[in-house]
C-alpha cells in the first residue's frame, strides 16, 4: 500500500522562477556607458563654450579700447586743431597700440596703454581676419584716409567655437557696434547677443 500512496503523491519541487529586474551588473554597465558618452558630449561643449568666452572677452577689450579713444578724443581735442588720436590693430600680433598725430597735440599721459588681445581675454587661439588704423578727431569723430570707406570692421574668431563676433566702427559718427556671425553663415548680425 506505501507504494501505491507514493504514485499518487506528487512530489513538490521548487520551481525556478524567471528574475525580476536588473541585475548589479548590468545595472553598472548603463551607468558606465551613459557617462563616457556624457563625457564625450560635455567636454566638447565646455571646449566650445570656453573658446566662445575667451572670444567675447578680446571683443570686449578691443571695443573698450576703441571707445576709450574714442571719449578721449572727444574731451581733449578742441575742433580748430589738426591733432588725432590713431589706434593701430596689429593681426599677426593681436596688439592694440594708441598715439596721437601730430605727437604731443594733448597729454599723451591720457592715452590707454597697450593691449594684447590674446594675452589679455586668455585666448592664446585668438585670431584677427585683419589689421587695422583707427583715427579720432574732435568730438569723438572717425575719419579714414580713404573718403569713400564708410565703416571699418574686424572679426575675431577662436577655432574652438564657430562663432566670429565682428567689430564695426562706422564712419565718421565713430559708432562702435559688436555683432555675431553663426555657424554658417557670412554675414554679421548686429541684433544677435
Amino acid at each position: 500500500m506505501v507504494h501505491t500512496d507514493m504514485s499518487t503523491r506528487q512530489l513538490l519541487l521548487p520551481v525556478r522562477q524567471e528574475p525580476k529586474g536588473y541585475t548589479l551588473i548590468e545595472l553598472l554597465m548603463v551607468v558606465i556607458v551613459i557617462s563616457v558618452l556624457g563625457g564625450t558630449f560635455l567636454s566638447t561643449q565646455s571646449s566650445s563654450f570656453v573658446g566662445f568666452s575667451r572670444l567675447k572677452l578680446g571683443a570686449a577689450e578691443l571695443s573698450g579700447a576703441m571707445a576709450k579713444a574714442r571719449d578721449i578724443a572727444a574731451k581733449n581735442i578742441s575742433i580748430d586743431t589738426n591733432c588725432s588720436i590713431v589706434q593701430t590693430v596689429d593681426q599677426s600680433t593681436t596688439n592694440i597700440t594708441t598715439s596721437l598725430s601730430p605727437a604731443n597735440c594733448i597729454t599723451s599721459s591720457l592715452l590707454p596703454s597697450a593691449i594684447n588681445l590674446r594675452a589679455r581675454s586668455g585666448a592664446s587661439n585668438l585670431t584677427l581676419n585683419q589689421g587695422a588704423v583707427f583715427t579720432f578727431r574732435s568730438e569723438g569723430m572717425s575719419t579714414n584716409t580713404d573718403a569713400t570707406v564708410t565703416d571699418q570692421t574686424i572679426r575675431l574668431s577662436d577655432p574652438r567655437s564657430n562663432i566670429i563676433i565682428c567689430i564695426n566702427l562706422s564712419i565718421p559718427t565713430a559708432m562702435i557696434r559688436q555683432g555675431l556671425i553663426q555657424q554658417g553663415k557670412t554675414q554679421c548680425d548686429y541684433t544677435a547677443k
